[in-house]
């Protein structure tokens, strides 16, 4: 979410017909920009799928930690949507 300067979040979808089409990377390449421009920003939750340059496109952004639960006897990690509300 960006703050715009009326103080109001405006979001912004990442749309792509296919997996590998770039999305994630182009998010994070965009947060890197807004990051450099002096907006915070702040990743709820990322799936590189093993891609080193995606990864690497993370580098220096703040990350909220992913709640951690278990069911039925497995441990799971998923947004923590409390936290990324604060």
């Amino acid at each position: 979410m960006i703050r715009s300067a009326k103080g109001r979040g405006r979001h912004k979808l990442f749309i792509g017909m296919a997996p590998g089409v770039g999305k994630t990377y182009r998010m994070l390449q965009e947060g890197q920009e807004l990051r450099r421009a002096g907006t915070d920003v702040v990743i709820g939750v990322l799936e590189t799928h093993g891609r080193a340059d995606t990864a690497a496109q993370a580098e220096g952004l703040e990350r909220v930690p992913l709640r951690r639960l278990l069911h039925q006897g497995v441990w799971l990690e998923e947004l923590d949507g409390a936290a990324i509300m604060v």
